[in-house]
Order: structure tokens, then sequence, then C-alpha cells
């Protein structure tokens, strides 16, 4: 998958796949099982159950918008609670998870995390749950925690954002070694043209960690 430069980059590109490719998708997914089901009818009760869950997620998408949490919220609980079988369902979590932290409700925000990283779908948007997760364990005083759910590998397309986020809790626990290794990695691995390349550099250099390597080969 290619890197993006930010998380909400790599959510709105997997939600306009998802919009051009949902269709096409869950067939081809159901497809199997459609035959011994009942074959179209199964694939058409799938395909409502997804224009279904979209409706009420592009509803929920204009209430954040609109800055009218409790109705996003409404909508979020909605989908999960009738449609949690759908993709619309793990971005409706991480929605919620979103809303929830902006309200200052940082455990019910774990909450929805949680059932991203144990339920969502595509894999991508687990990759983002265990980050923003991570982020909210690291705020809480839970860093070596956070350490052990990012695990030892990034995932493919993820690597600078883990890195970075690697680092900063080696920085919050002291390591300063580790720190700087992980900030290294995270800038070997960002375009020269990233936004948070700078940020990163100063990362860097606050952990003695001097000019940073150069830029990977994109493969």
């Amino acid at each position: 998958m290619e890197v993006y430069q930010t998380e909400d980059q790599q959510v709105e590109s997997l939600k306009q796949w998802w919009a051009k490719n949902a269709r096409s998708t869950i067939i081809a997914l159901i497809a199997g099982l459609g035959i011994i089901l009942g074959g179209r009818a199964w694939v058409d009760y799938k395909d409502a159950q997804s224009d279904a869950a979209s409706v009420l997620y592009q509803a929920m998408l204009t209430a954040m918008k609109d800055g009218k949490a409790d109705a996003a919220l409404e909508q979020g609980a909605r989908i999960l609670g009738q449609y949690d079988s759908t993709p619309y369902a793990t971005l409706a979590a991480l929605a919620s998870a979103k809303v929830k932290m902006e309200q200052g409700d940082s455990t019910t925000a774990r909450t929805h995390l949680q059932w991203v990283l144990d339920h969502g779908k595509p894999q991508e948007m687990v990759n983002i749950a265990r980050l923003r997760m991570a982020r909210l364990l690291m705020d809480s005083g839970e860093a070596q925690q956070a350490l052990t759910l990012l695990g030892n590998e990034p995932p493919a397309g993820f690597v600078v954002a883990y890195k970075e986020l690697e680092g900063d809790l080696y920085r919050v626990l002291g390591q300063t070694g580790n720190a700087r290794s992980a900030y290294r990695s995270a800038m070997a691995a960002v375009s020269s043209q990233a936004r948070n390349r700078a940020e990163l550099q100063m990362k860097l250099d606050d952990v003695g960690g001097g000019t940073a390597p150069a830029e990977l080969p994109l493969t």
C-alpha cells in the first residue's frame, strides 16, 4: 500500500476505495457462501446491508462536520448495532472514538478503538486503531503497554507513523538510545516532501540523533 503522510489520508483513501468498490468486493467475498445459502438472495441481502450502513455513515460524517457530536454518535451506534458485519462499522467505531476524545472521554474512546482491534476490517483500519490506542495509552501513563501494543515490526505502509510513535514512547520511558534508533528508522522511511519530516528531524536532534539517514528508495 502506498505510504501516506498522515493517518487521515489513509482513512480518506480507504473510504474512497470502498465507495468505488464496495459492491464488487462484497459480491466477491461472499460468492462462495452465496451459492450455498441461496445465491443471489444472499448477495442482495449483504449488498443492502452495506448500502444501509453507507447511508448512516455519511449522515455520521455530516453530523461531525456540523459539530453535532450526539447525532454523530447516535448514527455510529446504529451502524455498530445493526451493521457490524460491514466495513462501515470499523469506520464508525474509529469516528466514534474521535468524537469521544474531542469530548474528553478517553475511556469510551478506548472502548471504540478496542472494538476495531478485535473486529475491524480491512487490516489497514486496524493498524490505524492500533496507533491511536497506543497514543491514548501513552497519554494515560501506560507507555510500556503502548510499546507492547505496537509490536516489533510496523506493518507495510505504516513504518513512519509506527516508528515515530515508538520513538515518542521510548522518550517518555527515558530510553534515549532506543528513541534515537526509532526516529532514525522513521526518517529513513519518510518522503523528503512529507510535512512531518522537519518535525521528525527535530525529535531526532533532541535525542542526539544528528543528521538523519538518506531517504530509502521506494520499492
